[in-house]
């Protein structure tokens, strides 16, 4: 994330709450984060989002285009590996920007993309796979400064015995973020 940049991450579980936490840390000027579950909307916003877009009640587009006053987004962070939100993220991606694709799709599913409107608005399309030792060497550095922390996303905690629950509650993604198992409570 770049300074003094409007970013757009979309898709508000663990890898989107925590790409708020480094878009703030690394100066973007606005943060907009976008999910269809109001828990993890609601978490966001302790996150620090600037503005929180709940997809069952606003368009997305909508909401962008008004937030940044029609120039869009900078920076968008794709996170749902559907080609439906890829195609809103490029939507909703300013000229001269960047989407980063954080997810794949399925191997069978196809996104279509209009090449002109990519090309004249030079929006690069940037995929995301691993990481190297200096990607990792940077993280191990953003948990040391406490930038991210398991107690900013961990929203579940259970004893060893409930484990079951707790692989339960990660399934249904629905009221949390990240569960972790206690080995001594």
């Amino acid at each position: 994330m770049e300074e003094d940049k409007d970013s757009l991450v979309q898709g508000l579980g663990t890898m989107g709450q925590l790409n708020i936490l480094l878009a703030k840390h690394y100066g973007a000027k606005k943060v907009i984060a976008a999910d269809f579950q109001k828990f993890r909307c609601d978490h966001a916003g302790r996150m620090g989002a600037d503005l929180v877009v709940n997809l069952t009640e606003r368009d997305l587009f909508d909401a962008v285009k008004g937030a940044s006053g029609g120039i869009m987004a900078d920076i968008v962070v794709v996170g749902p590996s559907s080609t439906k939100a890829m195609e809103e993220g490029i939507k909703c991606c300013g000229r001269g920007g960047i989407v980063l694709l954080f997810t794949p799709t399925p191997k069978e599913e196809n996104l279509l993309i209009n090449p002109h409107d990519i090309y004249f608005n030079e929006v690069s399309l940037v995929p995301s796979y691993s990481c190297g030792p200096f990607d990792t060497r940077e993280a191990l550095e953003l948990i040391e400064m406490g930038v991210v922390s398991a107690e900013k996303i961990v929203t579940h905690r259970y004893p060893l015995e409930q484990a079951g629950e707790a692989f339960n509650t990660t399934a249904d993604a629905g009221d949390s973020i990240k569960a972790m198992v206690l080995m001594n409570t």
